[in-house]
């Protein structure tokens, strides 16, 4: 027997919102990476293989770091907000790509396994309603993420990757994220340029 809100109007409502907000998520995601090219200044080469293959919390953890280094006030309050909910939306995108999808007492459920659900798991409702909220929010993040260069100081706009990165994405992360940052790395081949 087939609860009635599991009806075939439902599911495909429902699949349509979560097919929305998988793709608003990854037109963020790409805003994000994009924004990070711009503010580090990256040849597309570069951001190909250093900023495009890193995981969100990794990209979330570049910001964060640098945002530490450059920004004060007003601005570093507004990047953490922005992080956070860049979190927020990741883990949304999260739950609903990597989840179990089933009904619990006649009603559709997510079964979840992340934060404090973790081990034992947590049926989530979601709606299709719902579910366009979070397409929303994911949308204003992305517009939030797309103001990422300008932010930060004229003077600190230069140039973070020093020396040859010809053959960077073979590097382990760790060192990746040290040429980003300006603060080496493996020693190149022939030594640092000056």
């Amino acid at each position: 027997m087939k609860p009635k809100e599991l009806s075939a109007d439902f599911m495909r409502d429902l699949s349509e919102a979560v097919g929305r907000v998988i793709i608003s998520f990854a037109l963020l995601e790409h805003s994000f990476t994009m924004a990070l090219a711009k503010l580090l200044k990256l040849t597309m080469l570069q951001e190909r293989a250093l900023i495009r293959p890193m995981s969100i919390s990794t990209k979330i953890d570049l910001t964060r770091n640098l945002s530490k280094s450059y920004l004060k006030g007003d601005e570093l309050t507004y990047l953490k907000h922005l992080l956070k909910d860049i979190k927020s939306c990741a883990d949304h995108r999260n739950d609903l790509a990597h989840s179990l999808y089933g009904h619990k007492h006649g009603k559709f459920a997510l079964l979840t396994f992340s934060g404090t659900a973790r081990l034992a798991g947590q049926p989530i409702a979601w709606t299709p309603e719902a579910l366009e909220e979070i397409v929303v929010k994911i949308g204003r993040v992305t517009v939030g993420v797309r103001t990422l260069p300008r932010r930060f100081p004229i003077e600190q706009r230069r140039a973070v990757v020093r020396g040859p990165v010809s053959f960077a994405c073979f590097l382990p992360l760790k060192d990746r994220l040290a040429i980003l940052r300006g603060s080496g790395g493996p020693e190149p081949v022939g030594g640092r340029a000056a």
